[in-house]
């Protein structure tokens, strides 16, 4: 008999699929559950003409993935939570809180390019995400010092990901991920522990033409008398 015990280290670990990968965070999470999601806020935030004010659809967007998100969920037992001004829905039984955002920028959802970089955000972000340690420690004895009341210690251990989305009007698609952001002390985002690249949802939905086949009309041929 042959063992084939080595080829499996020679080939490596197998990559995880999205709904593996989802399923490892918290097995309420799925592919499916994130596109419903998607598909049912695009209508909201495509709705604006050309002259709304700058943002507009990333705001509805956001507002409405946010909503839709914590309905889908809150039947799996997760809340939703403001604190810190950041709208979001938590789970503490797999210890997770899930925000979202729209200003990833172009390259939310695409796999092996430049990964998305997101605006500073405030305290109430770095205090629910944690910060990435770029910074020098303080030294011993003036910790309290260095910290004063600036509030950036993490509020909980609860691991925060972004449900990160970016539309494509003219192709009628939503981009996304579900991705952990590093930030630093500023709140700049500095990377990504973790990214779960989604596939696009088509959010126009696919027309279905039936031909009904006409009747052969009946013509009669009048022969002229010669």
């Amino acid at each position: 008999m042959v063992d084939l015990a080595y080829n499996t280290a020679e080939l490596g670990p197998v990559e995880q699929t999205p709904d593996e990968q989802l399923a490892d965070i918290s097995s309420d999470l799925s592919v499916a559950l994130l596109q419903d999601v998607a598909a049912a806020a695009y209508p909201f935030a495509v709705r604006f003409s050309d002259n709304a004010p700058a943002g507009s659809v990333n705001v509805e967007l956001q507002m409405c993935t946010v909503e839709y998100l914590r309905d889908r969920l809150h039947h799996f037992g997760w809340d939703q939570s403001n604190i810190g001004q950041v709208p979001c829905v938590i789970n503490r039984r797999d210890n997770v809180r899930i925000a979202c955002s729209t200003d990833g920028g172009a390259f939310v959802g695409i796999k092996g390019v430049k990964p998305p970089t997101l605006r500073t955000k405030g305290k109430g972000t770095l205090r629910l995400a944690g910060i990435g340690g770029c910074f020098t420690p303080p030294l011993p004895g003036l910790e309290n010092f260095a910290q004063g009341d600036d509030g950036l210690q993490k509020l909980d251990n609860l691991d925060f990901y972004y449900y990160l989305l970016r539309i494509d009007k003219k192709e009628g698609q939503v981009f996304s991920e579900f991705s952990q952001p590093i930030f630093d002390r500023e709140g700049v985002a500095r990377g990504w522990s973790k990214r779960i690249i989604l596939p696009p949802v088509s959010a126009i939905p696919e027309t279905s033409v039936t031909i009904k086949p006409a009747p052969t009309p009946e013509i009669s041929v009048v022969r002229k008398a010669s």
